[in-house]
């Protein structure tokens, strides 16, 4: 382990993701540093795919066969 990490870290931020917290989770969350940091990084990084996906410009497929 890390240090200043917590062992429940990946789990509640997976749970988070999926908008299924546990009560316990969702307690630990509010009191976790740690975890209330990665799941704030995580919910950023995913609006920011979404954006980044919704305004991608491809180019001309003509020019990716020269």
């Amino acid at each position: 382990m890390r240090v200043n990490e917590c062992a429940f870290e990946m789990e509640i931020v997976h749970a988070a993701r999926g908008r299924d917290l546990e009560e316990w989770m969702a307690t630990h969350l509010a009191s976790c540093p740690f975890c209330a940091d990665a799941v704030a990084v995580d919910r950023m990084l995913h609006r920011m795919s979404e954006r980044a996906e919704s305004e991608a410009v491809l180019p001309d497929p003509s020019v990716l066969w020269l």
